[in-house]
């Protein structure tokens, strides 16, 4: 998509060097610090970069159907440009009755994310707006533009309304009337005349380290919804080796609603010294009980006393799953 743009676009400018980012009057983006400092450690490269946006649109007023979509648009392109439809990139396209959850946001995400790291390797584009010469750029994705419910699901942090909620800070945050008397309430997040330090912002790193923590408390998370232990599985199950006579290896576990049942009878029957690790100890004792029952169900011939077996078992998970 990006080569098709530049390949067709006249209004494009490059700006990889800092001395044509820096203007003392800020008209546009490559005059902020962030696209600056861009332009500093990439003195040797061309770059260009991106704007993420994400939000959801209803299909029509007597509908509850939605569309949630991903677009990003080239910053180098000019503003009067940029947000025309011929020039807006499409990372994807979610349908469905509401806003997608956090696992189906991720797993968008993270197909996006791995293009967007490709990307910041050097790749040939030919550019129209410079006589079509065929030039080597880096792509950076440096920001991104979402309302409320949209950023807490991008970011993986709590609704706007909930403890944590704000996409900036990691301020808890109060609940207050809306307004005096009135019986709706909204989260604010004031800063703290006692405090002497300025509110911690919301960052990469800080992002990275709160992931890293076991066992942590709601206060050392900062309403960041992790850390993901699906994440950890689905690594570990990609490097697990299935059978010889497995036809088809399971997919990364984050698409699971597009497994075919063999998919699911894989990681089902053979995954269990990976799941040992991630299940609670009571789960994962009833899980191997249905193991136990579908290697029995699965044999070429069954005798009277392995259906007695495999009903006594299958009994036993309904006992022990009501319980």
């Amino acid at each position: 998509q990006i080569q098709s743009i530049l390949a067709s676009e006249n209004n494009f400018t490059l700006h990889s060097s800092p001395s044509s980012c820096y203007n003392s009057c800020i008209t546009d983006i490559q005059h902020a610090n962030w696209y600056q400092s861009i332009a500093l450690n990439e003195n040797t490269s061309n770059f260009i970069t991106l704007l993420l946006n994400v939000d959801g649109i209803s299909i029509s007023d007597s509908s509850d159907n939605s569309l949630w979509i991903f677009t990003f648009i080239i910053n180098e392109i000019n503003r009067t440009r940029r947000y025309k439809l011929q020039n807006c990139i499409f990372g994807g396209i979610w349908p469905g009755p509401q806003k997608p959850n956090r696992e189906q946001t991720y797993a968008m995400l993270k197909l996006m994310t791995d293009e967007l790291q490709l990307l910041e390797n050097e790749n040939a584009f030919t550019i129209k707006a410079l006589g079509n010469q065929m030039v080597k750029l880096k792509v950076f994705l440096i920001g991104s533009t979402c309302d409320k419910p949209a950023q807490a699901i991008v970011q993986n942090v709590a609704e706007p309304i909930g403890e944590f909620g704000c996409g900036r800070c990691e301020i808890p945050g109060i609940t207050v009337p809306s307004r005096d008397g009135g019986k709706h309430y909204i989260r604010v997040f004031p800063l703290s005349s006692k405090s002497r330090n300025e509110p911690e912002c919301r960052s990469n790193k800080n992002y990275d380290r709160i992931m890293a923590l076991k066992n942590a408390t709601d206060q050392q998370r900062k309403g960041y919804l992790g850390p993901c232990a699906l994440r950890a599985l689905n690594e570990k199950l990609s490097q697990y080796r299935y059978p010889s006579t497995t036809s088809r290896t399971p997919r990364p576990i984050v698409k699971f609603h597009r497994f075919k049942a063999n998919e699911f009878r894989l990681i089902l029957l053979f995954a269990a010294p990976v799941l040992k690790h991630y299940l609670k100890p009571a789960v994962f004792k009833n899980y191997l009980l249905l193991v136990f029952a579908l290697h029995l169900a699965e044999s070429r011939s069954l005798q009277y006393e392995d259906i007695v077996h495999i009903r006594f078992l299958l009994g036993k998970i309904s006992y022990l799953f009501m319980n």
